[in-house]
């Protein structure tokens, strides 16, 4: 039986009813907003292969989104983030949907020194303000010559907390008890700080009865430059929340702030993190340019990416794959492109290395009782092999002979710059004296004096005339011939003629015996 009191049955049936719906409408908001998903996560480009302008979106339902970079700097707020990247870097961003009402009393400061406790004292006096004093004012510079005009961030015409911070460890700067804590939800508490000088920004600390509360906020240097300063609590079992902010700067000179905008209320938030790599160019060596013989077969490529699917190889010319051969000389480009179309390329000159020249003497005839052995020269090739009439081969630029005979020799810069030469080498031993009938004076060691050879042989004397019958050289001494020079300058290519007189021991009679011996020689360059 429902017992009306004083009431009209009726209308309290009419009021409970309305009471009714408006719970079931509290309940239906508060479920369908306990409802909402805000979950994120980021999609972009993970790897670049150059600094450029990269694009990061939010997936997901997006309400108050805000992106960070690794140190905690607010870059953007929104679903997208358009930003340059210069180096591999790790973005942040935040998904957040306040859920419950505003539980901060005077968040924004209009009602003045009012809703809070703080450690500070107040001082609004024009001019100076002291060390650990705060003041609810609407503009900064009015209370300290060298601080910035700075306002509010609710309208920037309102009101907001001002101090000269202190410098005594541990003040509370800001405090307020709530009572109404749900059990078990997730709550966000945040503020806007903005330095108002810029030397020692503030670092702030927030706490919840008496915990710590993330990580210590480092403001901003930048002067009447609003940034959040927002951390979330799980209440857990709690029913209440003493929230504190402390000032972890204690340093005199600076640390001027002002604080605005303080929220404390049920919050779904998310947050997702992205790492955009900045790849190094591929690094492509195709070695250095190289000397060939044009029509040979050279391999040339990066065998680093060879039947490696992580990239692909491309030669100027089509042509696919990192190593191919070539057989004319030119210059060929090789591009490297990897998974993430991150690409690097080299190029390599390849020119004629061309036919060897041969610089073999003409035959010659040597005493070989005189000289153990004679040296051969052809000049320089990338190879250079010799053979005696037996076809037995020698590797090297000098060949020593000990023997009369034919010698052939191969000059080889490649399989088609190949030049091959011979010479004939003859002994003659006279018994009195021996003159060859060529020599060159090229400073290659073989050949380079005209002299004479003999075997005891005394009173000598050799002098040499040119075309003209004028004296080249003279002298008497039997082991230093002409080195080709005339007055120290080099004598003309051509035929010279030579008269010498000698002494020498007959082996028959055991006498001595003068001679004179003229003839002609060759003087080759």
């Amino acid at each position: 039986m429902l017992d009306c009191w004083s009431f009209s049955c009726d209308v309290y049936i009419v009021r409970t009813v309305n009471q009714l719906k408006y719970l079931i409408i509290l309940t239906f908001l508060s479920v369908s907003i306990q409802a909402q998903d805000c979950s994120i996560d980021i999609s972009g480009t993970p790897v670049i292969c150059s600094p450029q302008e990269v694009e990061l979106s939010i997936n997901g339902n997006v309400f108050d989104a805000q992106w960070f970079d690794s140190t905690g700097t607010k870059l953007d707020t929104g679903r997208i983030l358009s930003i340059m990247v210069e180096q591999s870097t790790t973005f942040f961003a935040v998904n957040r949907l306040n859920l419950g009402n505003e539980l901060i009393i005077n968040g924004d400061f209009e009602a003045g020194n009012t809703g809070f406790d703080s450690d500070y004292f107040e001082s609004c006096v024009n001019g100076t303000m002291p060390q650990g004093a705060f003041c609810i004012s609407d503009n900064s510079d009015y209370y300290h010559a060298g601080w910035s005009e700075c306002f509010d961030h609710t309208s920037g015409s309102g009101k907001m907390f001002i101090t000269d911070a202190a410098n005594v460890p541990n003040q509370k700067v800001w405090c307020q008890t709530v009572n109404n804590v749900q059990p078990n939800q997730t709550y966000a508490f945040s503020t806007q700080v903005t330095a108002v000088f810029p030397t020692a920004p503030p670092v702030l600390q927030f706490s919840i009865n008496g915990d710590l509360l993330g990580e210590p906020f480092a403001a901003p240097s930048d002067v009447c430059a609003w940034n959040e300063f927002f951390q979330t609590w799980e209440s857990g079992p709690n029913t209440s929340a003493e929230i504190c902010i402390v000032n972890q700067n204690t340093i005199g000179q600076g640390n001027d702030f002002a604080l605005d905008d303080l929220s404390f209320r049920t919050v779904c938030v998310d947050s997702a993190e992205y790492r955009v790599e900045l790849e190094d160019e591929i690094s492509v060596d195709l070695g250095e340019d190289r000397v060939v013989c044009d029509g040979d077969d050279v391999v040339i490529g990066d065998n680093r990416f060879k039947d490696n699917p992580d990239y692909s190889s491309v030669w100027e010319d089509g042509v696919v794959g990192s190593v191919k051969t070539v057989n004319s000389i030119g210059s060929y480009s090789l591009t490297v492109e990897d998974v993430n179309g991150c690409k690097g390329s080299d190029t390599i000159n390849l020119t004629d290395i061309g036919m060897p020249e041969s610089l073999l003497n003409q035959d010659t005839v040597v005493c070989f009782g005189v000289h153990d052995s004679v040296e051969l020269y052809a000049g320089s090739a990338l190879n250079v092999v010799w053979y005696d009439e037996e076809r037995n081969p020698f590797s090297g630029e000098r060949y020593k002979i000990t023997k009369p005979g034919t010698y052939t020799v191969e000059l080889v810069n490649g399989d088609n710059c190949i030049t091959t030469d011979q010479i004939s080498v003859d002994t003659l031993c006279s018994r009195d004296i021996f003159f060859p009938n060529a020599f060159t004076p090229n400073g290659d060691g073989l050949n380079d004096t005209f002299e004479a050879y003999a075997v005891d042989a005394y009173g000598f004397e050799i002098v040499i005339f040119n075309n003209w019958g004028e004296i080249v050289y003279e002298s008497n001494d039997l082991f230093n011939g002409w080195d080709g020079t005339i007055n120290g300058k080099n004598a003309v290519q051509g035929v010279y003629v030579y008269k010498c007189t000698y002494t020498l021991l007959n082996r028959e009679s055991g006498g001595l015996k003068e001679e004179t011996s003229v003839g002609h020689l060759t003087l080759i360059r």
